[in-house]
């Protein structure tokens, strides 16, 4: 009994002495490292941060060490830890170190800005002239009267529709660009009127009677007229009559814009 009691105790002393030697044998990893705040890693667990340095006791093995901080490549590295202290180096290299965002205050959403009013410089600007060669002819620009001949205006530089009107003469429209001095001269052509030349009674029944038109001849501006009415433009114009031994030649002027009667007796009358 004595002799197992022995054999116990030995083995208890033993075991407590192993354990006590067994405690003793960690060693000490120190990480060197040329940033702080960089996170440590041992076998894919954090085990701290830099500051720079970061010194850790480790049971003897054999580790993975990785040092990470955001914006620089990482460090890793094995080690193996026996007895005696270890220093590993990690210099880490990379862009500029990233700062870790603060939170911001919440934001107000923006106010609409109103823009100001720009001082607006005035448009460049040009003088207008319109003669038509008569006066009272209607002046309208872009559609809009604006008055009669002879006219002059200022406008804004630029492209405008340009119409004039007058009654018994087309009207002119065209394109005008008013630059800063711009004069328009034009003539209005006149519009043909219609007309009816009335014989005297003795000379109508010449006119009128079968075979009896060579006995009689009329002519307006140097042609022979076959009938007694038709279409003449405003302005002067002559007429002569032939008949037997009668000559009658007189001029005689026609307003545009409405109808003419010619009459002939002694003279010539026009109404």
């Amino acid at each position: 009994m004595n002799a197992k009691r022995k054999i116990l105790l030995a083995a208890m002393v033993l075991l407590a002495a192993g354990g006590l030697v067994f405690a003793q044998v960690k060693v000490l990893l120190t990480i060197r490292c040329n940033l702080s705040d960089a996170q440590v890693y041992l076998d894919n667990n954090l085990a701290g941060y830099t500051s720079p340095d970061l010194s850790i006791q480790v049971f003897p093995g054999t580790y993975t060490i990785r040092v990470v901080k955001a914006g620089y490549s990482e460090f890793r590295t094995s080690v193996v830890a026996v007895q005696g202290p270890i220093t590993i180096i990690a210099n880490l290299v990379g862009g500029t170190p990233q700062t870790p965002p603060t939170p911001s205050s919440p934001q107000m959403p923006p106010t609409p800005s109103i823009p100001a009013p720009s001082p607006g410089l005035p448009s460049p600007t040009g003088r207008l002239f319109i003669d038509a060669g008569i006066s009272g002819a209607g002046i309208y620009i872009n559609g809009a009267y604006v008055g009669t001949t002879p006219y002059q205006g200022i406008w804004p530089r630029g492209y405008y529709r340009v119409r004039i009107s007058a009654p018994g003469y087309a009207d002119y429209v065209d394109n005008v660009f008013v630059d800063s001095y711009t004069r328009l001269n034009i003539s209005l052509s006149p519009l043909t009127v219609e007309y009816e030349i009335i014989l005297p009674d003795g000379l109508s029944d010449a006119w009128e009677r079968p075979g009896k038109f060579n006995d009689l001849e009329l002519y307006l501006d140097g042609n022979r007229l076959e009938r007694l009415t038709g279409r003449i433009r405003p302005g002067r114009h002559s007429l002569v009559l032939i008949y037997r031994d009668l000559h009658f030649e007189d001029d005689f002027e026609v307003a545009p814009g409405k109808p003419v009667t010619i009459e002939l007796f002694v003279g010539l009358k026009v109404r």
